[in-house]
């Protein structure tokens, strides 16, 4: 259920797929994929989304293009590890995020 002020998943996906590819640009090869994977995970305050894993760039440049992207449910974007290979770090951080947001009231 979507609250005053708060943002649709579809407008979350939206700002997360602008700044991937944004970021993203100088490693796509293929121009018929998305940049952000089907895959996300939700808490109270945050939404995490995740970069398409057929994206790489150079080894030099992985704080570029490693990542992932948390929304808020107000629309504020961070760019964040991307823990999606360890359930339990990312679970972890999913909690932290969507405190921080909250605690920042964005």
């Amino acid at each position: 259920m979507q609250t005053r002020g708060q943002i649709s998943y579809e407008r979350a996906r939206r700002i997360a797929e602008d700044s991937a590819l944004e970021e993203l640009r100088p490693f796509i090869r293929e121009t018929q994929i998305s940049v952000i994977r089907d895959y996300y995970i939700e808490d109270e305050y945050c939404w995490f989304f995740f970069r398409n894993p057929l994206i790489e760039g150079p080894p030099e440049r992985v704080l570029r293009w490693d990542r992932a992207y948390a929304v808020s449910k107000k629309g504020e974007l961070r760019m964040i590890p991307d823990y999606s290979k360890d359930s339990a770090r990312l679970t972890e951080y999913l909690h932290i995020m969507s405190n921080y947001f909250k605690e920042h009231g964005i």
